[in-house]
């Protein structure tokens, strides 16, 4: 098969340099690391590909405490009960799908809870569902539901479709164990931002093209990468 291909444009190029230096400057050694990104963005090979995916996940790595920290989310820890999944798979390996779940004490005893099952952003190679923590803890509050918070795994290391398979495998352990876990079968929505946003995307075509559908009612997305053309053979 033939690697997909492609151009950015001078000006996206740029818009990405420009929010790099906004969001992500620091010490020299950052700067640095800034200015070497940006040269390998326009380079296709996989050497290349390979250590601008690592001087990326060294750039995020520090968004998690800034992102949980912030002020709007005081007060929310306590208003939850978070207990965790390990979902069993095994078409990549053998490997236990791990998700945080995220339970408003106001909902504790219910059954028939409304359940949103989320992807985590980081352009599929980077980041991991601690960056959402407080943020969905938050959402489920202010939404009566129950959130799954959902730690696929990550390219390069496991390759596609297989970290959207990790995602698929978890919607269907909700719907199948839906009873167990006080979750309304009927009430399944799933979503995610940015690179998870699209996994997500993707899976949901999946479902609408086959008698899955029933797994999940609602999509929420944010801020997708929506421009995509998909092989929906790939997860059959």
């Amino acid at each position: 098969t033939s690697k997909p291909a492609g151009k950015m444009d001078d000006d996206v190029v740029a818009n990405i340099g420009t929010l790099m230096k906004k969001y992500m400057a620091g010490t020299a050694e950052a700067k640095q690391a800034q200015e070497r990104m940006k040269e390998l963005l326009v380079k296709e090979d996989d050497e290349s590909n390979l250590e601008y995916i690592t001087l990326f996940r060294a750039q995020v790595a520090g968004f998690e405490p800034m992102i949980n920290n912030n002020p709007v989310f005081h007060g929310v820890p306590e208003q939850i009960v978070t207990t965790s999944l390990a979902v069993p798979t095994d078409h990549d390996g053998n490997f236990d799908v791990p998700a945080e779940v995220y339970t408003p004490k106001t909902l504790l005893g219910e059954n028939r809870r409304a359940a949103f099952i989320y992807a985590h952003g980081g352009g599929a190679v980077a980041m991991s569902g601690a960056y959402m923590r407080n943020p969905l803890s938050k959402y489920a509050i202010e939404n009566d539901l129950v959130v799954f918070n959902v730690d696929y795994r990550l390219a390069p290391e496991t390759k596609c479709p297989n970290n959207i398979k990790d995602f698929y495998e978890v919607i269907k352990y909700v719907h199948l164990n839906a009873e167990s876990l006080g979750i309304d079968p009927g009430k399944i929505c799933i979503g995610g931002n940015s690179g998870g946003g699209t996994s997500v995307l993707v899976l949901w075509c999946y479902l609408l093209s086959t008698v899955r559908a029933r797994l999940s009612n609602w999509l929420s997305l944010e801020y997708p990468w929506s421009m995509i053309t998909v092989s929906l053979t790939l997860l059959s």
